[in-house]
């Protein structure tokens, strides 16, 4: 599942155009009253003023954008059907606004990420201009020397903070989504939770499905239950012709509204790895999810565990910096600490019964998922290459390298997982 849509989609074109609105707006305001306070207190204008006002450039791009899209009938607005559409064309065919929605999607997170990058360089030299006291015998080498590690600094939290799920749709992430799963059923010692009652007549779904490995798995354990998977990109999984008599996959975004055939259709209902896709506010799915499920139906919702992520080493004298810099990275400023709070968020919707298991890395698969690790952030850094983020694109790769090496000497990144289980009643 990918990443493309902003939590914007869950409101209505009244929202989208207050946002696109105020946002500048305010934003506005807010800079003209720092230039004014500059000129009041005789105070010239510094780096961090400049940064500000390129960064409010982008946020007043940003607006644009959602005022076009609502205007467009396209942000804030539910897919249009398709005339005479039949069930097949309606899910395969793509209409004018959707291609707008990922157009403007496009840009607004392309302005969103300098936007984030500068704000944070106007606070690191408003910070240098009020508290750091230069040493009058500091080169000038030294002091270009820090501002230089202020700014990659800055830039690596946007990249972290900005992007959601930029992974490609290749061969190697296919190849990267099938070892992921191999490897968490080989940690977690189960496909379906033990927890779990399901029968060869269970209706069975899979969220976020990418090359439906979960969905054939199950399908080997319950070879006469329906089981449907669905993405918003549906082409890493096999053809339908390939698949098993009972396995179906289907485009559907779970940021849109849920199809009346799939209400209250479903005894299971697995989510995965959606860390990268919601940024905390994942009452909106998690409502749909629930609109899912049969009475007395099941969630499994799989997870990492992005408070607890760390480097391992085989002992202190081991030096692991690159890797410890991808954690520091991947941690993204805590925007991925909601999977932790998943049981708050499923018992505020609703759910009843619910359930937490965190597991670690066992040592004999500590180095498999480490590099599994350093494959996802492979192709984070050639999606980042191919936006144009060039020596950002090359930084990852040489931490990568970095990282690589320090695993041989006994050093690994852990991520834990965490299954939550919950019931409808």
């Amino acid at each position: 599942m990918s990443a493309n849509e902003l939590a914007i989609s869950f409101f209505g074109p009244g929202k989208v155009l207050s946002a696109g609105i105020t946002l500048p707006i305010v934003g506005i305001i807010v800079v003209a009253l720092r230039f004014w306070l500059r000129s009041y207190q005789k105070v010239g204008l510094g780096l961090d003023d400049y940064t500000i006002l390129l960064s409010l450039i982008f946020v007043i791009g940003m607006g644009i954008c959602l005022i076009y899209g609502a205007s467009k009938h396209g942000l804030g607005y539910p897919t249009p059907q398709l005339p005479n559409a039949t069930p097949e064309t309606q899910l395969m065919d793509i209409v004018p606004e959707q291609t707008l929605v990922e157009l403007l999607d496009w840009i607004i997170w392309l302005l969103m990420i300098p936007a984030n990058g500068l704000i944070k360089l106007s606070a690191i030299f408003l910070y240098r201009r009020l508290f750091v006291v230069w040493s009058l015998n500091m080169r000038r080498s030294q002091k270009l020397y820090i501002t230089g590690v202020f700014f990659l600094a800055a830039g690596d939290w946007s990249l972290a903070d900005g992007h959601g799920y930029v992974f490609n749709r290749s061969h190697v992430a296919a190849c990267r989504l099938n070892l992921q799963h191999y490897l968490w059923k080989e940690a977690l010692q189960f496909v379906v939770h033990p927890s779990i009652q399901l029968s060869n007549e269970s209706v069975i779904a899979d969220i976020a499905t990418g090359t439906g490995a979960w969905l054939l798995d199950v399908a080997q354990d319950f070879p006469q239950a329906q089981l449907d998977g669905f993405d918003n990109d549906v082409r890493q999984a096999p053809h339908k012709r390939w698949l098993p008599s009972n396995v179906s996959v289907r485009h559907w975004d779970i940021f849109t509204d849920l199809p009346d055939d799939m209400i209250g259709r479903y005894d299971y209902v697995h989510v995965r790895l959606l860390v990268l896709v919601l940024n905390g506010n994942s009452q909106p799915v998690i409502q749909k999810l629930l609109k899912m499920l049969k009475p007395g139906g099941y969630l499994q919702w799989d997870e990492l565990d992005c408070v607890n992520m760390h480097v391992k080493k085989l002992s202190r004298e081991v030096q692991a910096p690159a890797l410890e810099q991808i954690r520091d990275m991947s941690w993204a400023d805590g925007r991925h600490d909601w999977t932790v709070k998943l049981p708050d968020f499923l018992q505020e919707a609703g759910f009843q019964d619910v359930k937490i298991q965190f597991f670690g890395d066992e040592d004999r698969l500590i180095r498999a998922f480490n590099e599994q690790h350093l494959l996802t952030m492979d192709e984070f850094a050639s999606s980042l290459a191919k936006m144009g983020k060039v020596d950002a694109a090359k930084k990852f790769f040489e931490l990568i390298q970095q990282g690589y090496q320090e695993s041989i000497t006994g050093a690994a990144l852990c991520i834990p997982r965490i299954v939550c289980v919950a019931k409808k009643f």
